[in-house]
């Protein structure tokens, strides 16, 4: 915790990239909170696709989908730890401005790679560009005046519907839709 509320969204990045209306929302405490989400998150989801070996046995999601099983799972991650936002909230653990930080950065300044990532070895920032891509598909991230705007009343519905995309991906277990998906 404590090294991770010493990183800072740089104020070049803040103030070039991201519409003024959601500086007040990007704050250290997001994250952090974002951070131990996304970890927590990694416990969620299965751990069996649907897909078997030549014996019958059931493969592991990260048998099934081989070398894509990465980018899935810290996708996976990623949203996951977003998605559980309403219920601590609804629990009391997070305020609303907490929960809105952690989507502010989850779902925006995370997203925003500085450089283009390997493919098969950035799979954290791999993931952060599909969610953003995705995002500005579903019209929930937009660029207004050459700044990323992040829609927080429509960011939920857009975190379920990727989740539900992404855990169907590891039930499934098929290598080639998670490679169609990500690339």
């Amino acid at each position: 915790k404590n090294v991770l509320e010493t990183i800072e969204v740089e104020p070049e990045l803040l103030e070039r990239l991201i519409d003024p209306s959601l500086h007040e929302l990007v704050k250290q405490r997001g994250n952090v909170n974002f951070t131990v989400a996304h970890e927590i998150a990694h416990s969620l989801g299965p751990k069996f696709s649907k897909k078997k070996d030549e014996k019958g046995n059931l493969l592991s999601v990260r048998e099934a989908l081989g070398e894509w099983n990465g980018i899935i799972e810290e996708l996976k991650a990623d949203i996951a730890g977003i998605f559980c936002m309403p219920l601590l909230m609804q629990e009391k653990i997070y305020s609303s401005e907490e929960a809105n930080e952690v989507l502010v950065r989850g779902a925006l300044t995370q997203v925003l790679p500085l450089n283009m990532p390997d493919l098969k070895r950035d799979m954290h920032v791999v993931g952060r560009l599909m969610t953003l891509n995705y995002f500005v598909n579903e019209g929930t991230t937009s660029i207004n005046k050459g700044k990323f705007f992040l829609d927080l009343e429509r960011v939920m519905d857009s975190i379920r519907k990727l989740l539900t995309e992404v855990l169907e991906i590891q039930s499934i277990g098929d290598s080639n839709q998670a490679e169609e998906f990500i690339k």
